[in-house]
């Protein structure tokens, strides 16, 4: 019966309602009618442009509009983009802090007294005697030298003195 109609009317009347004298008349074509003619017109490569395109609510209401993001939500990209851009050269940042560390370590055990003996080499200063107290015949207390042979290098100190002149030299 719709395919008469068809013929004789216009498609965009036939797929709305009507009212008439008052009264409201169902469409002439509807439900799985309506989706076969859809179908049909896909098959055929037209497009169906008799229904509307519904516009988005949330455009056209104020009752219905998003809600607005929490403030962590509208922030989380631009901390993303700030952490990216210091990620950048974070790298070069860690090798610096890692090399400042180990420059700024204070020297301890066999380094700081090797360090102490450049320095003293360096500065052309003989080896300090070590004096003490000891206690001498009577009970009174006598200063005395402890170590060293009056100033004199002995043979390895000698030779660790020729090595770190030659050692300061390459310097």
């Amino acid at each position: 019966m719709w395919l008469k109609l068809l013929k004789t009317n216009n498609l965009e009347s036939l797929l709305k309602p009507t009212i008439i004298k008052g009264r409201y008349r169902a469409p002439a074509i509807r439900g799985k009618q309506r989706q076969i003619l859809k179908q049909c017109f896909r098959r055929a490569g037209l497009p169906w442009i008799y229904e509307p395109i519904t516009p988005v609510i949330n455009t056209t209401s104020c009752y219905n509009r998003m809600p607005r993001e929490t403030r962590t939500q509208r922030n989380k990209k631009i901390k993303i983009a700030q952490i990216r851009s210091k990620l950048v050269d974070m790298d070069q940042k860690i090798l610096d802090y890692r090399k400042e560390q180990i420059d700024n370590r204070p020297y301890t055990g066999q380094d700081r007294h090797l360090r102490d003996m450049l320095l003293a080499y360096a500065k052309g200063h003989k080896r300090k005697q070590v004096t003490g107290e000891m206690q001498g015949p009577g009970g009174q207390f006598v200063k005395k030298k402890i170590g060293g042979s009056g100033g004199k290098l002995s043979k390895k100190d000698k030779h660790f003195k020729a090595q770190t002149e030659e050692f300061l030299a390459n310097l």
